[in-house]
């Protein structure tokens, strides 16, 4: 690359950081969210609890009400409301007349509840439990089955279930529960990395379409990437407890980081931009999904371990890119 190319790269670079802003990413986080801890079964409550347990830096006490039970409409005891409720009930025992009369109150009143069966190997049953929610033409928003005994299946459900019933609070979520930073991050990587793939598709086809080839044919493609994966760092940073508003110091982790990603793809793309459009268009999905899932990885081990991944480490962060896209085109062929 000459040296002319190179500093219109850096350029290019620069003005795409430049647009980005974090606002949009401080307001998501700055949402919040409440959860709430219903039923009498308690070993199944402290398993919840548990799960539910604080990331550095946070108190359980920050997110989740703890409930001993239900008031009545006519008694004027509302429920404090939260933006999910997890109502716990022995698996053994089933739902009593009392279980079902509070799950009519919070239905009644809109608040998003989640069933909770907590029995000795009651994960086993969940197609079971998954009947009794629908026999209850839906009170529920969803059913779990819980093992108390087994934490670590206990964290894994309610973990999803808390991403599934709140999908617009994920970043507040990941900050601020620890057993949901990982899958949450998982997410995001995972979601980035394919829009870029798909817009990278995208991008190609318009070369052979006269009208759209003006439009998108012009390195379009190349700002879109950059600022989606800028985006997915900003993302992170907000998850691991950075401070959005100062600016420098997010532009002095985002920089080596999402401009390494940069120089790789623009040397890539160059070479890619020398087949025939057709040939080209699989190589160039590939690069935007593997530079976008490196990128998020080598992010998540900075703000995870407080410095840059090795060369080896970037290197198998790169093969695993290469893994999960094989995957995801051997799952589309199928």
């Amino acid at each position: 690359m000459s040296n002319s190319m190179a500093v219109g790269k850096v350029a290019e670079f620069w003005r795409v950081l430049r647009d980005v802003n974090p606002d949009s990413v401080r307001r998501e986080m700055e949402r919040g969210f409440t959860l709430a801890l219903l039923g009498n079964e308690e070993r199944g409550r402290e398993a919840v609890r548990r799960a539910l347990r604080p990331a550095d830096g946070h108190e359980i006490g920050e997110y989740l009400l703890e409930l001993a039970e239900v008031g009545t409409m006519a008694e004027r005891a509302l429920p404090p409301r939260a933006d999910l409720y997890l109502y716990v009930v022995d698996a053994a025992c089933g739902l009593s007349g009392a279980d079902i009369s509070a799950l009519e109150q919070l239905y009644l009143m809109a608040r998003p509840t989640a069933l909770v069966f907590a029995g000795e190997g009651c994960e086993t049953l969940a197609g079971e439990m998954e009947q009794v929610s629908r026999d209850l033409g839906g009170l529920v928003s969803q059913t779990l089955a819980i093992d108390p005994a087994d934490q670590d299946n206990v964290d894994r459900v309610v973990t999803a279930a808390l991403v599934r019933a709140l999908p617009t609070r994920a970043l507040a979520l990941a900050r601020s529960v620890k057993n949901v930073r990982a899958e949450v991050v998982d997410i995001l990587i995972a979601e980035t990395s394919r829009v870029n793939a798909e817009f990278a598709l995208l991008s190609n086809l318009p070369a052979n379409v006269p009208i759209l080839g003006t439009v998108l044919g012009t390195g379009a493609d190349l700002v879109v990437l950059t600022k989606n994966q800028t985006m997915l760092v900003l993302k992170l940073a907000a998850i691991y407890g950075r401070d959005l508003g100062r600016k420098w110091r997010l532009a002095g982790e985002v920089v080596p980081v999402v401009g390494a990603a940069f120089a790789w793809r623009s040397v890539a793309r160059l070479l890619v931009g020398m087949l025939p459009s057709p040939v080209a268009a699989l190589p160039k999905t590939a690069i935007a999904y593997a530079g976008t899932y490196v990128v998020g990885k080598m992010a998540r081990f900075y703000y995870e371990n407080g410095h840059r991944p090795s060369q080896r480490e970037t290197q198998q962060f790169a093969e695993a890119a290469a893994q999960d896209w094989r995957r995801a085109l051997s799952e589309t062929a199928g």
